[in-house]
């Protein structure tokens, strides 16, 4: 026969085990494995640049959109895809717009990426 105290300890450890199991599904579902390879393509013109950067704090759909959306804001920037399986992000522009202010942008940006 349980006691009270030993109910308590069987449901207390389901609780946990249940938690653990969430966590570990959340994990696989929202994790870059959990990503579709990248499909897109960089389209590249005789007299455009392109410029490559790391953003390794990048792990998500909303990093991923964020990232995009905010660089195509940019004067000059024609394209922007953030790969999160490489979590790189490949930038193509108009070279009268200079790497240096999108290497300050790309950074400014990767500190509001809601993956850190």
């Amino acid at each position: 026969m349980l006691t009270q105290h030993s109910c308590i300890k069987v449901i207390f450890m389901r609780v946990i085990l249940a938690i653990l199991i969430l966590s570990s599904l959340t994990l696989t579902f929202t994790s870059c494995k959990g990503f579709p390879e990248e499909e897109r393509m960089l389209v590249v013109g005789d007299t455009d640049a392109v410029l490559v950067l790391p953003v390794s704090n990048a792990g998500c759909k909303n990093c991923q959109q964020i990232m995009e959306d905010n660089l195509l804001k940019e004067k000059g920037v024609k394209q922007a895809i953030l790969n999160l399986h490489t979590k790189k992000v490949s930038v193509v522009y108009n070279p009268t717009t200079t790497s240096e202010m999108l290497k300050n942008k790309v950074k400014s940006l990767k500190a509001i990426l809601p993956c850190k």
